[in-house]
């Protein structure tokens, strides 16, 4: 438990692994919490799976719909005026490449981009990535905004390792290959939100993230490179503080915590001490 700004508690729960998913360091690492905008780091692996198993090319375009079908019954559902992408409201109807849909469901978290992309790899297809990836503890079971899938029981949820592991997986080369391997890279190292675990490191050290908030929580999943040290993946879940500015501010003290434990915990195994 921490507290915000107001004194309220609020939960915490995170992970850092290293690139073969292995824990370093962590607190609750495999609870449970709502996805929110982490799912679509899956998304994102899956596209890419697919992309070098020759199944889709990143210019193929795809046609932006009005509504998207729910999980549940296939009936049409719009995303909330508070959940759609400002930039895509006058595109209904044009085709875009698969490409530029990544790069806003990644840099710019677009929901819109985050839901045509579903539609093309195949939601049922995102399960089994989770699996061969070592997240086999999370689910991602509906598109964004599918309040019928959610009433449901259709669950998107994470766990800290889980996104660790997720990330580890695209920064190791595990997902696929070279190529395919520098572009989700490059994605997540052009994220625009950068106030949560970002904002926490020293200067100098690269990140690669994503985040995700609702009412209620703050979530942030990244892929740091130390100077002259291997990469690590960092995930931190928040929930119950009074505001985001508050979780935000928590985040960002604990990732810069977690990396000294990090850098320490490396020292220590570079001397021989245990």
């Amino acid at each position: 438990m921490t507290r915000g700004a107001s004194g309220r508690a609020g939960r915490i729960d995170y992970a850092c692994t290293d690139l073969e998913g292995r824990l370093i360091a962590g607190d609750s690492p495999e609870r449970p919490h709502y996805a929110a905008s982490t799912m679509k780091l899956v998304v994102l692996a899956e596209l890419f799976r697919q992309r070098d198993a020759g199944i889709l090319r990143l210019d193929e375009r795809l046609v932006l719909p009005a509504s998207f079908p729910s999980a549940v019954d296939r009936r049409p559902y719009c995303l909330e005026e508070a959940d759609r992408d400002p930039e895509l409201l006058g595109a209904v109807g044009e085709r875009l490449r698969i490409d530029e849909l990544l790069e806003r469901m990644i840099t710019l978290s677009s929901n819109e981009a985050t839901n045509v992309l579903i539609g093309r790899i195949g939601l049922d297809s995102l399960e089994g990535t989770l699996s061969a990836l070592g997240a086999g503890a999370s689910r991602l079971e509906r598109a964004i905004g599918d309040r019928r899938a959610e009433a449901a029981g259709r669950r998107n949820i994470v766990t800290p390792l889980d996104l660790c592991r997720l990330l580890a997986a695209i920064g190791s080369g595990a997902v696929a290959g070279p190529d395919s391997t520098e572009a989700m890279i490059g994605l997540l190292r052009r994220q625009r939100s950068r106030d949560g675990i970002a904002a926490g490191l020293p200067p100098g050290v690269l990140t690669g993230s994503k985040d995700g908030w609702v009412e209620g929580l703050f979530h942030d999943a990244a892929l740091v490179w130390p100077p002259g040290g291997p990469a690590y993946a960092m995930a931190i879940c928040t929930e119950g503080f009074p505001d985001w500015a508050s979780a935000r501010s928590a985040v960002r003290y604990l990732a810069s915590r977690l990396h000294a434990r990090v850098l320490e915990v490396r020292q220590e195994e570079g001397s021989g001490r245990r």
